[in-house]
């Protein structure tokens, strides 16, 4: 579920937060459409965060829970999904692109801790 999948990012963050691993400022709302969709907020910093509750942010990411999942396994690219209008984002675009980088690292990592 993406509940599931944003706890398993947050303790990815923070530990990449702590090591340096990661740079990312930003702010992104992401709405997730359908049944167990809702909306979570991922803060970059020093101390990067999701929360499962809206607030301002830089930049809005709205899919459905179904192209999240696949976006988390690994089985859709994020850039391809966006292509295809799977994905549409409002805000500010620099924060979308730091976003690629975060990604990456948070699918290869959930892989990883799935694979153990």
């Amino acid at each position: 579920t993406p509940e599931t999948i944003f706890q398993s990012w947050q303790q990815i963050l923070e530990a990449a937060g702590r090591s340096g691993l990661i740079d990312f400022e930003g702010k992104i709302q992401w709405v997730l459409t359908g049944e167990a969709g809702g909306s979570w907020l991922m803060c970059g910093g020093s101390a990067p965060t999701i929360e499962a509750r809206h607030a301002t942010a830089d930049c809005t990411l709205t899919l459905s829970v179904k192209d999240f999942v696949e976006i988390a396994c690994g089985e859709l690219n994020p850039q391809v999904a966006y292509l295809n209008g799977q994905i549409t984002f409002q805000g500010d675009l620099s924060t979308v692109l730091q976003l690629s980088a975060v990604l990456e690292l948070l699918i290869a990592q959930s892989q990883l801790s799935l694979d153990h």
